[in-house]
This record gives structure tokens, C-alpha cells and sequence, in this order.
């Protein structure tokens, strides 16, 4: 990790979280030098660039298991892609739960034979479409990255 990105994000192995601000090099020893600042307190920190791309201590931190001192935070499209697959996958078993549950609650009406089909009424499918909006709502607002 030689390479550190200016305007990116990056965990140090404590936990907290840094924002790279520059990169530049000390006026008297020419030492190179990254500016970074913590997210949360906004405090500006300079730390030598060899140290902020060193490895963790191990023997001083023996219980960390990040291997860098800072690592940087990745936009990991396939897991986000895949978090968002599974979120479908949820909502669309969710609702069909909804709709059988809501088939369930349909008077029975018995047909002549297996070939004839239940009509709805123009009530029954206002209803229906009313409850569908109500229900994609709710979905919407427990899964806010879903859409």
C-alpha cells in the first residue's frame, strides 16, 4: 500500500476512521508525509508515510487482526450488490407472505369446477392495490438502501 490516495477513507487498526487529506514531503528532510483528518472529530493529524503504510505491531497488539496500520475502506460493489440481491430476495418472499396471507383472508368461494377462476371485485382489487402501496412503503423504509 506504497500508494495512498488523497480524498479517501481509511481504517486505522484501532477503528476509527480517517479521511487522507495530502500527500507531501517535509521542507527540511524531504521526508514524504500523509495529512489526514478523523472523520468523526475533524482533528488534522501528519503522520510519515512509511509509518501510515507500516504494518500493525503484532507483538504490541497481539488480539488485532487488521495486518496494516491503515487500510484503506473499499466500495466493495459484489458485496454491495450482493446485500442487495438478498434484500430483494427478502422483500419478495415477504410479500409473497403478504399476498397469501391476504388470499388466505378472501372469502372461499366454490367453483363448479378446477378450470373456473375466482373473480375479484372492483373493491377487492382497490383493496388490493391499496395494501400492495402500503406494504412496498413500509419495505421501503425498513430496507433504505433497497431501490
Amino acid at each position: 500500500m506504497n500508494n495512498v490516495k488523497v480524498g479517501r477513507k481509511y481504517r486505522h487498526f484501532k477503528g476509527d476512521i480517517y479521511e487522507v487529506i495530502a500527500v507531501g514531503y517535509h521542507s527540511e528532510t524531504q521526508e514524504k508525509m500523509v495529512v489526514y483528518k478523523d472523520i468523526e472529530t475533524g482533528k488534522v493529524c501528519i503522520r510519515p508515510h512509511a509509518m501510515f503504510t507500516s504494518d500493525v505491531d503484532h507483538i504490541k497488539y497481539p488480539d488485532v487482526k487488521q495486518k496494516k496500520r491503515f487500510e484503506l475502506i473499499t466500495n466493495n460493489k459484489k458485496k454491495n450488490r450482493r446485500k442487495r440481491i438478498l434484500s430483494n430476495i427478502k422483500n419478495e418472499r415477504a410479500l409473497k407472505e403478504y399476498y397469501d396471507s391476504y388470499f388466505d383472508s378472501l372469502p372461499y368461494c366454490e367453483a363448479d369446477d378446477d378450470t373456473e377462476e375466482y373473480e375479484f371485485t372492483n373493491e377487492e382489487k382497490l383493496k388490493m392495490a391499496e395494501d400492495y402501496e402500503a406494504f412496498m412503503e413500509s419495505v421501503a423504509k425498513e430496507n433504505p438502501t433497497n431501490g
